[in-house]
């Protein structure tokens, strides 16, 4: 095919359609062009079209080294003043590896091709698809951009003779590409739908197959219809999510919807947005099956994944299908110009259903324990390690949502007014499942708050790109607020959680700040109702918040932050007056600081990567891996510990007897001996643990690095603890912040401090736990200040480097 020959021999006529085509000497002279600079890469490309045709064995090697190094390479370049034959020789070439690759992959004999070789096959055929030589100027499949740049180059031709004449060959020789991309299409449709209609599918499966529906859905006749079809849109999400985005049910949009349309393939001006009745027409009318797809089993099992089940087909569909109406919109549409696309509507209502899906959804039921217990070793599943779940679905960092909202916002390949259209979308869908979410519904509130979290995580990422803000803060701190009036333990934890999480973004702005802190989390009554409430687990939350987050002082505060001390000093020193108050008049007021559950208290711990369990008894049938060293409070492996770990493995014997009748005594119930009890938890004990190893650190502080150690990642976890110094009463003192923001807010002059405010007296119905939670703040400090200390002890350089421990509610929903 390019190989030079005569133009006049029968090889080259019928590569242009058997002579129905002018070849170039046939063409008039303004047509005439020079040969394809691509001619010698899409030669070697026959060639290995042929070995490839030709051998049994060695196939994947020829795709992996000879056919994705060329599509990489040229990916997206295609010669703008290629003649008709030239375009026409590339796409039949493009279309034979295409059919042959097909084919290749549809073998079900692992003799011809092992399962891990299939994502380098279908790898190739969405490159090939994506090729722009199919969709080239004056095709309707053209994007926008070539459109405009084809018509502007007519515009300027000097002979309209020759330019008629060159546009009926481009147009004949379109007219062919369109019918051959088409066909093969069609053909890959049918290959995914079938795949997908299986039990399990590979991931390269499922984002090729989300690729081949969408350009089937823009470039096949009929198919838009049935797809769209198999969703079964309720006309009620419909009347939901047009108002959303500016368009009334009365409106008629025909005219803005005639320009728009006409700009798309023809496949999709039937799903052309005009009117609210004429779209609920469109969605109850049953479609016709298209002919070319007749084979295909559009209801069979393929359709639960469809419908965004099971899998992330869907998902994948949706990101291909924005990318692809951006090459048929004009710039920097409006929300209502991109409400007429053609499919929007029904993309933007089936979105919507899986947001909805997605608050709703129930939490899992996670019944796997920590630890292997004597009714576990009864199972045959307890002799196998445990092993932590990979890629799981309950966890929302992992939903499809959160993974197509990264996929498209964070994709720099993507146009900017793409990423910027949709996260506006998205932003519209998610208020819009909020205003429906009922408030009592403690499990809809906790995803929506875990949603919501991944969101702002990406968005922030979007915002810094200069791309604007999308999220309504003013909105969802009402959400907030509306969530926090149910008065539900669950929800309030997770409400406290999710600004505890999402802080640092939201103090970027200081009339933020100000706002959420001095009107919201200050005031007087948000105050009085968690920092004394009678929760002990709201109130450690509450209070960590405060220590943790508003409390926390860094270098280069803003001006707000003085008014803030000065107002947490305020409410302090009241909550103490109170204090007091009741011991004269009542003669008792409690200060025994309480457990946030029973004998469990929030303690910091390291996140370390999950390990197998370690067995107990029965070595042998149990699989145990090797201990590491001990962690101190702050999670980082002891000197001491390390020594011991040293000594364990030379003396392995004896010491892993001792040890084994140790762990016994645990299990059973026995008391340990009182050198057993006094090397338990460093977590619980900062103090403790520094002192035990003291004389070791003295001794290795000259080898000591002198480079900072790396930052490391910690957690609130709620954890056993023995009863110790809780539950006993303190003598209390007036209240203090930390000390670095104690000492800020002291080294202020006077007339740089802010006015006092007078601050009436506590609500009698929180005067109970008035006492407990003054004794609870003052060893939450303690804590804060313990964990800074001993992180720049370990060698973080300053105070603003010092990680932050996240506080999540896993732990207590387990609990």
């Amino acid at each position: 095919m390019f190989l030079r020959t005569n133009l006049s021999t029968p090889d080259l006529q019928t590569a242009t359609m058997a002579g129905r085509i002018p070849t170039q000497a046939q063409s008039p002279p303004s047509q005439r062009k020079a040969r394809d600079e691509l001619w010698e890469p899409y030669r070697a490309l026959e060639n290995d079209l042929n070995r490839f045709s030709s051998t049994k064995s060695d196939k994947t090697i020829i795709v992996r080294q000879f056919l994705l190094p060329f599509l990489e390479r040229w990916k997206g370049k295609c010669s703008r003043e290629i003649a008709p034959e030239d375009l026409e020789k590339r796409v039949r070439l493009l279309h034979k590896w295409w059919m042959a690759l097909l084919a290749q992959a549809r073998t079900r004999s692992s003799q011809y091709m092992p399962g891990a070789e299939r994502p380098f096959y279908m790898e190739a055929i969405s490159a090939i698809m994506s090729r722009p030589e199919w969709r080239m100027a004056p095709s309707s499949f053209a994007p926008l951009s070539a459109k405009e740049s084809l018509s502007t180059k007519s515009a300027s031709s000097d002979s309209l003779s020759s330019a008629s004449s060159g546009f009926s060959i481009h147009t004949a020789v379109q007219h062919n590409i369109k019918s051959l991309y088409s066909t093969a299409i069609y053909d890959s449709l049918a290959f995914v739908v079938e795949k997908m209609g299986y039990r399990t599918a590979s991931p390269a499966l499922v984002t090729f197959g989300g690729k081949v529906i969408a350009y089937a859905f823009f470039f096949c006749n009929g198919v838009p219809e049935m797809l769209v079809h198999l969703w079964n849109l309720p006309s009620a999400l419909v009347r939901r999510v047009l108002p959303e985005f500016g368009v009334g049910r009365s409106a008629d949009m025909r005219d803005m919807s005639d320009a728009i349309v006409g700009e798309f393939p023809e496949a999709l001006h039937c799903l052309g947005f005009c009117s609210f009745v004429q779209m609920l027409r469109l969605l109850r009318q049953q479609p016709k099956v298209p002919v070319c797809a007749v084979g295909i089993d559009w209801r069979g099992p393929w359709l639960s994944r469809w419908c965004g089940r099971e899998s992330d087909l869907v998902y994948v569909f949706f990101k291909h299908y924005h990318i692809l109406m951006y090459d048929y919109l004009p710039p920097s549409p409006s929300p209502v110009a991109r409400i007429c696309a053609p499919g929007y509507v029904p993309v933007l209502v089936q979105i919507s259903a899986l947001v909805d899906g997605t608050i709703g959804k129930q939490p899992g039921q996670q019944t796997e324990t920590a630890a292997t217990t004597f009714e576990d070793l009864l199972n045959a599943s307890a002799a196998l390690p445990l092993t932590p779940k990979v890629n799981t679905r309950g966890g929302m960092a992992e939903n499809p949502l959160i993974i197509l909202l990264q996929d498209v916002l964070l994709n720099q390949d993507f146009p900017p007014e793409c990423r910027t259209a949709f996260a506006d979308s998205f932003i519209r869908l998610l208020k819009l499942s909020v205003r429906r979410t009922q408030r009592y519904d403690s499990n809809a509130c906790f995803q929506l708050c875990e949603l919501l979290e991944e969101v702002l995580q990406v968005m922030t990422e979007v915002d810094r790109t200069g791309h604007g803000d999308h999220f309504d803060w003013d909105f969802w701190f009402e959400v907030l607020n509306t969530m926090l009036a149910v008065e539900n333990n669950m929800t309030e934890l997770r409400v406290i959680s999710f600004v505890y999480t999402i802080w640092d973004t939201l103090v970027k702005s200081e009339e933020r700040k100000r706002k959420w802190c001095m009107e919201w989390l200050l005031s007087d009554a948000i105050w009085e109702r968690f920092f004394y409430h009678w929760c002990p687990m709201v109130r450690a939350y509450f209070q960590r918040l405060v220590c943790w987050r508003i409390a926390r002082y860094r270098s280069g505060t803003c001006p707000i932050d003085a008014a803030i001390y000065g107002r947490m000093l305020a409410l302090l020193d009241v909550g103490f007056k109170c204090h007091t108050r009741l011991l004269e008049d009542k003669g008792f007021s409690s200060t025994a600081p309480c457990f946030p559950a029973p004998s469990r208290r929030l303690v910091i711990l390291k996140n370390d990567p999950p390990v197998s369990p370690q067995g107990v008894l029965l070595d042998g049938i149990i699989p145990t891996t090797p201990m590491g060293p001990k962690l101190n409070s702050t999670g980082a492996p002891t000197f001491a510990a390390i020594l011991q770990q040293q000594e364990q493995a030379r003396e392995e014997e004896g010491y892993g007897i001792n040890k084994r009748w140790s762990q016994l005594r645990s299990a059973l119930g026995f008391k340990t001996s009182p050198a057993g009890n006094a090397s338990e938890d460093t977590t619980s004990s900062p103090k403790s643990s520094r002192l035990s190893t003291s004389s070791i650190s003295s001794t290795a502080s000259d080898d000591a690095p002198t480079t900072a150690p790396p930052p490391a990642s910690f957690k609130f976890s709620l954890e056993w603890m023995e009863h110790r110094m809780m539950g006993r009463e303190q003598k209390l003192t007036p209240s203090r912040l930390p000390k670095a923001a104690q000492a800020y807010f002291e080294s202020l002059k006077n007339e740089e401090r802010p006015s006092e405010e007078l601050i009436g007296a506590i609500s009698p119905k929180y005067l109970t736990y008035v006492g407990r939670s003054l004794a609870e703040w003052r060893l939450i400090v303690l804590e804060h200040e313990n964990f800074i200390n001993r992180r720049r002890e370990e060698g973080r350089p300053t105070d603003n480097d010092v990680e932050t421990p996240t506080l999540g509610v896993d732990s207590v929903r387990k609990f």
